[in-house]
C-alpha cells in the first residue's frame, strides 16, 4: 500500500527551514548550484500525483515510503545529468543538500536502490510473463547481427519491412484497442499531470495549434556482440563473433539506421510530439515514445499519435507536421476522418509514384510530373472511376510545335504526346 506522502506545502516548507539553517558558507553553495533546482522542483504537481499512483498499490500490506522523494529524485536526475542509479545513491547518501531537495531531513533514512527499483516495477506494466529478455538470460551469437544490407543514404528513408503493417495499425487504432506491449502508460500519464497540465495552466500552450513528429536515433553503448559466457569451446579469437552462447548488457536494443550519419546504428528509436511556441521561441515535448531501431518511423508515428489522443483528450490540435518517413495513406486517413486534423506531410522520394510511370518522368516537389526535357507536364483532369490524376506532354497540351522540344522522338511519338496518371491521394 502506499505509506506517507509528503504533500506540496510541507516540502516547500521544509526545505525553507533546511535553507534557513545554513551557514554562511553553506548558503552561498546552495545559491550558486542548487536553487535552481528547488525552483524546478517545488512547481511540480506531486499532489495531483499521489493521486494517480494510489491506483498502482493495494489498500493492504506494509506501506511503501520514500515514494514522493523517489519520483523528485528521478526528475533531479534528469536535470543533473546522472544516468546511473548505483552513483545516484551514493550521491543523496553523502550531499545533505540533495537529499533536502528530494525531500529527506534530518535523521530520514533516503532511499536505497531497492527501492527505486521497486517504483519502476509499478510504472512498468509490462507482465513478468512476457519479459522473456534479460541481462542474465543465455541468448545464441546471432540474436542481433548487423544489417547486410545496402545503406539507402545519406537523407534517405530506410524502407518498411511490410508495406501492410501501416494498414494494421490504423484497424487497430479504429477498433480503438490498445497497442500491444503498451508499457509505458502509467509514465506517460504522469507525464501529463507533471508536464502538460501545468505548462497549459501557465498559458505555455495557448495559441498552439500545430504538432510536429519526428523520431530520434538513441544510440546505445552496449556491444551488440554481448559476451560470451565462460570459456570458448570453438577455438575463435577473442573479439570474434562465434557460435558461443552469451549474455547482452541490453538484449532489447536492435540495429536500425540514421539516416542523417548515414550509419547503421545499434539501440533504439525515441519518438517525439513537440510544439513550437513562436513567443517564448521555446520547443515543448507533449508526448515522448520509445520504439526498437528496427521500427519504421511511420509505424511508431501511428502509435504515437494514437496514444497521445487517448491520454490528452482535453488538449487538442488541428494540424500535424511530419517527414516524408510518414507519408502513407493510412496516416492522410486516420488525420483527417478519425482524429479531424490536417496532415502536413512532405512526400517522399517516390510521392506515390505509379510502376507504370516511365524512369525518365520525375516527380516535383508538389506531385506534378516532369517531364524528360525538366518541363512540368501539364494536367488536365481527373479520371473519378480510377482516382487519378492525369497530365500531358506541356508541348502538346498548348498546341506548339512538338518539333520544338529537345527529347523529338525519345519521348513519345503520338501527337498527343506523353500522358501520365498519378494518384491524388
Amino acid at each position: 500500500m502506499l505509506g506517507h506522502w509528503m504533500v506540496e506545502t510541507d516540502y516547500r516548507a521544509s526545505v525553507q527551514h533546511f535553507v534557513a539553517g545554513l551557514s554562511d558558507y553553506e548558503h552561498e553553495i546552495w545559491c550558486g548550484k542548487y536553487r535552481t533546482y528547488y525552483h524546478a522542483l517545488k512547481r511540480l504537481r506531486t499532489d495531483a500525483a499521489r493521486d494517480y499512483l494510489c491506483c498502482l498499490y493495494s489498500h493492504t500490506g506494509r506501506p511503501a515510503t520514500n515514494q514522493c522523494q523517489i519520483l523528485l529524485s528521478f526528475i533531479l536526475t534528469g536535470r543533473m545529468g546522472e544516468t546511473s542509479l548505483t552513483k545516484w545513491v551514493e550521491i543523496v547518501r553523502t550531499d545533505r543538500m540533495i537529499r533536502a531537495l528530494i525531500g529527506v531531513f534530518g535523521n530520514d533514512k533516503p532511499p536505497v536502490p531497492g527501492d527505486y527499483y521497486h517504483f519502476i516495477d509499478r510504472l512498468w506494466t509490462q507482465p513478468w510473463k512476457e519479459q522473456l529478455l534479460g541481462r542474465r538470460d543465455t541468448l545464441p551469437y546471432n540474436h542481433n547481427l548487423k544489417p547486410t544490407d545496402k545503406k539507402p543514404g545519406k537523407g534517405n528513408k530506410w524502407e518498411k519491412t511490410r508495406g501492410t503493417i501501416t494498414e494494421e495499425c490504423e484497424k487497430l487504432i479504429l477498433s480503438e484497442k490498445d497497442f500491444p506491449q503498451y508499457y509505458e502508460v502509467h509514465m506517460q500519464q504522469l507525464f501529463r499531470i507533471l508536464g502538460l497540465k501545468p505548462s497549459q495552466a501557465a498559458g505555455l500552450l495557448n495559441g498552439v495549434d500545430t504538432i510536429c513528429g519526428d523520431g530520434t536515433c538513441f544510440h546505445e553503448f552496449a556491444s551488440p556482440s554481448g559476451c560470451r559466457i565462460g570459456e570458448c569451446t570453438c577455438g575463435h579469437k577473442e573479439g570474434d563473433r562465434c557460435a558461443c552462447p552469451r549474455h547482452f548488457s541490453d538484449p532489447s536494443a536492435t540495429w536500425g539506421y540514421d539516416s542523417d550519419e548515414d550509419i547503421y546504428y545499434y539501440g533504439h528509436t525515441l519518438y517525439t510530439l513537440c510544439v513550437h511556441n513562436n513567443d517564448l521561441a521555446i520547443d515543448l515535448p507533449v508526448h515522448i515514445r520509445t520504439a526498437t531501431a528496427r521500427r519504421h518511423d511511420s509505424v511508431t508515428g501511428l502509435v504515437a499519435l494514437n496514444e497521445y489522443f487517448r491520454v490528452n483528450p482535453d488538449i487538442p490540435f488541428s494540424n500535424l507536421c511530419l517527414d516524408s518517413a510518414h507519408d502513407n495513406y493510412p496516416t492522410y486517413r486516420l488525420c483527417q476522418n478519425f482524429w479531424h486534423i490536417n496532415p502536413f506531410i512532405d512526400l517522399n522520394i517516390k510521392r506515390g509514384r505509379p510502376k507504370v510511370i516511365h524512369d525518365t518522368v520525375t516527380i516535383d516537389t508538389d506531385g506534378t510530373p516532369m517531364c524528360q526535357a525538366g518541363k512540368r507536364m501539364v494536367f488536365s483532369g481527373i479520371d473519378r472511376s480510377r482516382n487519378r490524376c492525369k497530365y500531358r506532354c506541356p508541348y502538346a497540351a498548348a498546341n506548339q510545335d512538338q518539333n520544338q522540344c529537345p527529347c523529338k522522338g525519345q519521348c513519345s511519338s503520338s501527337n498527343y504526346g506523353r500522358t501520365v496518371y498519378t494518384h491524388p491521394e
